[in-house]
């Protein structure tokens, strides 16, 4: 997908060089484009030259360490999520055994006793898992880190001196590996800190339109679908899943908790009416116990903050069709790359407050 018309004409070798491929499926790896930029180089289009060199500063440069804490933060936030969950479940259910089984006389079963101490055991080994290891702090930390590392390359891509004459790329990948280094090394602390910062507003202009303005005409054609376009397409389908979510979530708490109070006027009928102790037993213990059970939703929805994250999700992504409608109207260079920058801090101020909301929360919710 192209935005406004570049200077490559169609019997240019150089328009659209990438073809067929503007659909991207991995907006970190650049190991496509850079093999179909090097082709184009090698049949005469060496306007591209200055792109294909940045695109390769920063791939070699950032795109292994985000593998790697990518892969981190998937791997805790999935154990994170196991055992947060099996911690409210377990305990939920071993309060609402503890509570209902006397009023129920539920002692009668042989086995009674061996599920409550089983569900209040597994509770407790849960809680000291998620404790010891850590899993939530290790998701933040090592989630920050990756989406760090992804603001990081598309605002390197606009630095000068990965295009300004003489380039010194050399110099430019080390420094760069450098400041890679630097954000790999901190800890949940400098995380925190990160995320309670402020957003800047990005103001970058197009770096040496005077040297090669091809290239950053192709680099807004390479930006569009590989950051904008995949940032929208994530928000897009993201929102409706926690809307549903919270909305479904919601309504589990309310109806547990609302029928507790039907099970309460259930046992005062049975008890003014009808002569049922065992029916009355029930009745106290599920008026009772439903409202743990509500409480056990509440605490999972506390976690996953659902309306919240889907609001944001709505916001960020009307926030970014604005700007992609206005880059793809804008005419000059000037122009495309103001639009970008502003696209850089909408994005750069969702991860701040995504990472605002995954450190406020308690690691069992």
């Amino acid at each position: 997908m192209a935005t406004a018309a570049s200077p490559a004409t169609s019997s240019d070798p150089c328009a659209n060089p990438l073809g067929t491929q503007r659909v991207c499926a991995d907006d970190m790896d650049d190991t496509m484009e850079l093999y179909l930029y090097e082709q184009c180089i090698a049949n005469g289009c060496t306007e591209l030259k200055p792109l294909y060199d940045a695109l390769k500063v920063v791939q070699d440069a950032i795109y292994d360490p985000f593998c790697k804490f990518d892969r981190q933060a998937v791997e805790n936030r999935h154990y994170y999520e196991i055992i947060s969950v099996a911690a409210v479940v377990f305990g939920a259910s071993s309060v609402f055994i503890a509570i209902t089984g006397p009023i129920a006389d539920l002692h009668s079963l042989s086995r009674y006793w061996l599920v409550e101490a089983c569900a209040a055991g597994i509770a407790v080994i849960c809680i000291l898992i998620g404790w010891l290891a850590g899993f939530k702090d290790k998701w933040m930390v090592s989630r920050c880190k990756a989406e760090r590392l992804r603001l990081m390359k598309f605002e390197k891509l606009l630095d000068p001196s990965l295009w300004c004459e003489p380039p010194d790329l050399r110099a430019a990948g080390a420094e760069l590996t450098r400041q890679v280094h630097d954000l790999s090394v901190e800890d949940s602390k400098k995380a925190r800190a990160w995320a309670e910062s402020g957003t800047e507003l990005n103001l970058s202009g197009a770096p040496c339109v005077d040297r090669c303005e091809r290239s950053l005409h192709e680099l807004v054609d390479y930006y569009v679908p590989k950051r904008l376009n995949m940032q929208m397409a994530y928000l897009e389908q993201k929102w409706p899943k926690d809307e549903w979510w919270g909305g479904t979530t919601a309504l589990a708490v309310n109806v547990f908790f609302f029928g507790g109070f039907f099970f309460v006027l259930g046992h005062l009928a049975t008890h003014n009416f009808t002569g049922h102790d065992e029916m009355r037993a029930w009745l106290a213990a599920l008026a009772l116990g439903l409202p743990i059970i509500a409480a056990a939703f509440r605490t999972f929805r506390a976690s996953r903050e659902f309306e919240r994250n889907a609001m944001r999700h709505h916001a960020t992504y009307d926030s970014l069709s604005d700007m992609s409608k206005d880059l793809a109207k804008a005419g000059d260079l000037a122009t495309k790359f103001r639009i970008i920058g502003f696209c850089e801090t909408i994005l750069e101020a969702d991860c701040r407050e995504f990472m605002r909301l995954v450190a406020e929360a308690e690691w069992y919710g």
